[in-house]
């Protein structure tokens, strides 16, 4: 029987239309070996493809990964050496502060003992002059003749027994040669109750002794309180020195800290990115890559029995081959659009998994027209 092919617009038929018509048409001429052979690689080479290809863009999006967190591993490696030379010279500068603050504390302590000392100086200056006074008045009522020194200080007159003037100083009788305190002594000598000391009183009055060791006490007061002062200054600015190192150093403190406030919220940062790449970030569909492996054999499965199937039959394949059939239509897409195979709303169909060969035509593709 010869059977003639008519003339057919395809393009005016649906897609289902077309395989059943290829479907028939293809029965009038048997496929050679090689056609069948030549669809067979076809068919694995695109399901190998479609493999390669979700491999191919998994290793590229993992490398992009692994290059964001190294990039961002490098970055917290930065930020936390940054944040211990932070932290270390913050340590330094607080050991800094305490032996500032320790010296500041001896240098005031030393400056308030040298005031201590030096008030209580003050306060046995005072006492001396009171009693100086009390003495030069006792010597005035006693009607002695004095005049003073170079140095202010008032010394009792007595006359010599070669009629010379002289003082007693240190111990020692100095006459009286200077023209000025002559003067004074011969103008006190025409005063009424005013009279001079004999060397037995110079010796033996308690007063005029009195009165000399006190005024080389003055001296001495004096100088000491001189001193006082002067040393009182340098301690001074000793402590102003030590206070001032104390709040340069606590002034760089409160620098550093900013600094290290800046570097924390870096770090932070720094752990956000580390989470977002090692934990929030896409992970390759293995299931999908196992399916793009296993593709050819699944679509062989379902050609071997008649280009169609049931979502339960395809969903046990699909475990047998260990995929999760979660991506039941997505999976069924995918080969409906690769061998157009029409898996919607199937009844369920029995299929034996062992022995089933590769892709090959069907029984109804291989049997002749009659």
């Amino acid at each position: 029987m010869m059977i003639v092919q008519p003339a057919i617009n395809n393009s005016e038929l649906s897609r289902t239309q077309q395989q059943e018509l290829g479907a028939v048409l293809g029965t009038s001429k048997p496929k050679t070996q090689f056609q069948i052979e030549n669809e067979n690689l076809l068919a694995i080479a695109s399901g190998a493809n479609v493999a390669q290809t979700g491999i191919i863009g998994a290793d590229k999006a993992e490398k992009e990964r692994e290059n964001a967190r190294r990039r961002e591993g490098e970055a917290a490696r930065a930020t936390f050496d940054a944040l211990g030379h932070l932290y270390a010279e913050l340590e330094k500068l607080n050991e800094d502060i305490k032996a500032a603050e320790e010296e500041y504390e001896l240098a005031l302590k030393k400056e308030m003992d040298q005031l201590a000392i030096t008030q209580q100086e003050g306060f046995d200056l005072f006492e001396t002059l009171d009693e100086l006074k009390a003495v030069a008045s006792e010597l005035e009522n006693a009607g002695y003749i004095m005049v003073s020194d170079i140095q202010g200080d008032k010394h009792v007159v007595f006359q010599g027994t070669d009629g010379g003037y002289y003082i007693h100083e240190n111990g020692q009788s100095v006459p009286v040669t200077d023209d000025a305190q002559l003067a004074a002594i011969e103008a006190q000598l025409g005063m009424e109750g005013k009279h001079l000391a004999n060397p037995d009183e110079i010796q033996s009055n308690a007063l005029i002794v009195k009165q000399q060791a006190l005024y080389k006490q003055l001296d001495m007061h004096e100088d000491n309180s001189f001193a006082s002062d002067a040393q009182q200054q340098v301690l001074g600015k000793e402590t102003d020195k030590a206070e001032g190192k104390v709040n340069g150093l606590k002034d760089e403190r409160t620098v550093l800290k900013s600094k290290i406030a800046v570097q924390e919220e870096l770090q932070d940062k720094d752990s956000e990115n580390e989470e977002i790449n090692d934990i929030g970030a896409p992970k390759p569909d293995e299931d999908m890559m196992l399916f793009a492996e296993r593709k050819s054999e699944i679509g062989a499965i379902i050609d071997y029995n008649g280009g169609t199937i049931s979502d339960y039959e395809l969903e046990n394949i699909l475990r047998e081959y260990g995929i999760n059939p979660a991506k039941l239509e997505t999976i069924k897409q995918n080969l409906s659009d690769s061998y157009g195979f029409e898996l919607e709303n199937m009844q369920r169909k029995e299929i034996a998994l062992e022995n089933t060969p590769a892709i090959t035509p069907s029984p109804s593709m291989n049997t002749p027209l009659s």
